[in-house]
């Protein structure tokens, strides 16, 4: 009587799985919302009597900006994977792996040696800063 559950291994695995939102940042949406930051009219913050009134402007405008140009992604986060790896990480790995799929091996070299470097220096950062605090 033999079933994947039984296996101790694969059920301490599917205990550690754990979904976290984290939002989305890209180039692209931080010069978006540059942009949009610019091109906001902020006159009606200099007519209001209040400072709370002002403040509470201006939260949710920006609350609403970030909302709109850097969204939340659920992904999945296993307690398997490394601390230090980031999305810009994880990128760096695509790119490399999908170089070696279509046999790309100059690229798939080249990555190699970026996520390497990504690595190490993510990985000593983490550190350094878990043994300062």
């Amino acid at each position: 009587m033999t079933s994947e559950l039984a296996d101790p291994q694969l059920t301490n695995k599917l205990q550690y799985k754990e979904y976290r939102r984290i939002r989305v940042r890209c180039h692209n949406s931080k010069v978006l919302l540059a942009d949009t930051l610019q091109k906001t009219n902020w006159q009606q913050l200099y007519h209001m009597n209040r400072c709370q009134d002002q403040f509470d402007v201006f939260q949710s405008t920006m609350t609403e900006l970030v909302k709109t140009y850097f969204p939340f992604r659920r992904t999945l986060l296993t307690m398997t994977d490394r601390p230090w790896v980031t999305q810009g990480l994880e990128s760096l790995i695509q790119k490399r792996e999908y170089a070696r799929m279509f046999g790309n091996n100059v690229v798939y070299v080249g990555y190699g040696n970026k996520v390497n470097s990504a690595a190490q220096t993510l990985r000593s950062s983490f550190y350094r800063k878990k043994w300062n605090n």
